[in-house]
């Protein structure tokens, strides 16, 4: 397909996807933008993963993306910069890093956090049409797919594939669930997903699979404990 074509069908998904999930978005944007919400539940999102949130990036989070963590890298839905914090204290000075995310809120709280050293950018919630093309060496997203749907997903690794550098990397965290097609009305508001259909889209978007992990929520959280997400690496080929 021509670059012409592809551009069309892009815009064509994306007004497709916009009209059926434009109000589950903006419930999502106002949500995230509850400092209320941040203020009691941001370290209990931690726990359900591990201890707390140093020992979440400790044993969960950077033994899996050390080896990738390095270069142009963005986060996407940081959120309030939970995460952020360590992502940006383990890169060297010469690397950079950007952050996305749909709720202004969100990113205001971080752009007083982490000052002028990170680059910042609010989305529609499901393009990245700001960012250089082949621009990022590492794209990163944490406990934010477990709530997005399968449409908006794939928009996502067709941005994704936009951004990377060919031979970048990807670490998505994303639900492993089979329930109700809203979110809201499923355990924690995990979406639908597999393993194989994630998969399937990652090499839709000219992105291939390197490694799939299940892991299973921390038994003392707040959340059910046969509740499993699902941990995907990929690379742009």
């Amino acid at each position: 397909m021509c670059l012409t074509g592809y551009l069309i069908l892009m815009e064509t998904l994306k007004k497709t996807v916009a009209a059926a999930s434009l109000t589950y978005l903006k419930q999502q944007e106002k949500m995230w933008s509850d400092p209320v919400l941040w203020n009691n539940h941001e370290e209990l999102w931690s726990s359900a993963f591990a201890k707390d949130t140093q020992d979440l990036w400790d044993s969960v989070i950077h033994p899996r993306i050390k080896d990738f963590l390095k270069g142009d890298v963005l986060e996407l839905a940081p959120g309030r910069g939970r995460v952020t914090d360590f992502l940006a204290k383990h890169l060297n000075v010469l690397d950079s890093l950007e952050l996305v995310d749909q709720s202004e809120y969100c990113i205001e709280h971080c752009r007083k956090r982490f000052g002028n050293n990170l680059k910042y950018h609010v989305n529609d919630g499901m393009s990245l049409d700001m960012i250089e093309k082949n621009s990022k060496d590492f794209v990163f997203s944490w406990d934010s797919f477990v709530h997005i749907d399968k449409e908006v997903i794939n928009l996502y690794l067709g941005g994704f594939s936009d951004i990377l550098k060919k031979g970048g990397h990807g670490f998505i965290h994303h639900s492993y669930f089979f329930g109700n097609e809203n979110p809201k009305k499923n355990k924690a508001g995990r979406s639908n997903m597999t393993f194989k259909l994630f998969a399937e889209l990652l090499v839709k978007n000219n992105l291939k699979p390197v490694k799939q992990e299940m892991f299973k929520l921390n038994v003392k959280s707040s959340y059910d404990i046969t509740l499993n997400d699902g941990f995907t690496t990929f690379v742009k080929v």
